[in-house]
């Protein structure tokens, strides 16, 4: 018996990944789990109709191996419903350090965030297409705002977003549904005690634990991945579309930012930082 289907990317265990694969499992849909490490998938081998597949979404040659494993798949038909880009890396530095070499970890970031997102979904499009599917695509908030030291990351999340909402029309004509998930802060192993270190002659030092906390700091009760996970499945599955607003704060980006002067803007951001590090200091 075929079962719809659907691909995530980036399953790895304690990510939105893992838990929206978790979430699609449960409503009877037969899951693709990939990650570029096969091994951070064994939290998801015992369950039924779940696929595990290495995936690397900066390899042309690892994604159409994926495309052939679902061609081949008895359980999902040959047939891909649904694909969502969830595979991401993040990038924590001040812009003047940045490495932007061939090889450096920026490119490496921006080759999964952003190019990974239209290899995959170029490769998975005539399957989409002829299921008249959906393509959920992964982005943040962190692509709506320009906080201090993240604005790598940022611009690859901006560059996705709109990506996305490009391809929701220009799939749109395909009967292929997008969906842009704009993450607010949402507890993850993305999170997972990240390190940082600033050259040596830096003129940053006096910032140097504050950009380490902006690394791993979350506000508290915050929306954990299996919440997003659960979200972001019943939405696809409801017949969503466009942008989708999930995760802690995700609304001050839609609701607040957008309508904010600049002066006020950058007090905000700049006041998070004192906060941020006068917090530290006193642990």
């Amino acid at each position: 018996m075929a079962f719809e289907s659907v691909l995530i990317t980036g399953c790895s265990a304690g990510g939105i990944g893992s838990g929206i694969a978790i979430e699609f499992q449960k409503q009877g849909l037969h899951v693709f789990a990939t990650a570029r490490d096969i091994k951070k998938l064994m939290h998801l081998k015992d369950l039924a109709n779940v696929t595990l597949l290495p995936l690397d979404v900066t390899s042309k040659q690892s994604v159409e191996a994926a495309v052939e494993a679902v061609r081949k798949s008895e359980k999902g038909g040959g047939k891909l419903k649904y694909l969502v880009n969830n595979a991401g890396l993040g990038h924590t530095t001040p812009l003047i350090h940045v490495d932007v070499e061939p090889g450096s970890s920026a490119r490496e970031m921006w080759e999964v965030n952003y190019w990974g997102v239209l290899r995959v979904t170029k490769a998975f499009s005539e399957l989409l297409i002829q299921e008249k599917g959906c393509v959920v695509n992964i982005g943040s908030g962190a692509g709506l705002v320009y906080f201090p030291w993240t604005g790598i990351y940022g611009s690859s999340k901006a560059g996705i977003n709109l990506v996305s909402e490009t391809m929701r029309l220009e799939l749109g004509l395909l009967h292929v549904r997008v969906i842009s998930i704009m993450t607010g802060y949402v507890s993850s192993n993305f999170h997972a005690n990240r390190s940082y270190r600033l050259p040596p002659a830096s003129p940053y030092h006096s910032y140097e634990e504050e950009i380490v906390t902006t690394l791993n700091d979350l506000p508290a009760n915050v929306t954990t991945a299996e919440e997003v996970g659960r979200q972001v499945a019943q939405d696809a599955l409801q017949g969503k579309s466009g942008e989708l607003y999930i995760g802690t704060q995700a609304w001050v980006g839609k609701w607040v930012l957008p309508y904010l002067p600049t002066w006020l803007k950058d007090y905000l951001f700049l006041t998070r930082i004192s906060r941020l590090l006068a917090r530290r200091k006193a642990v």
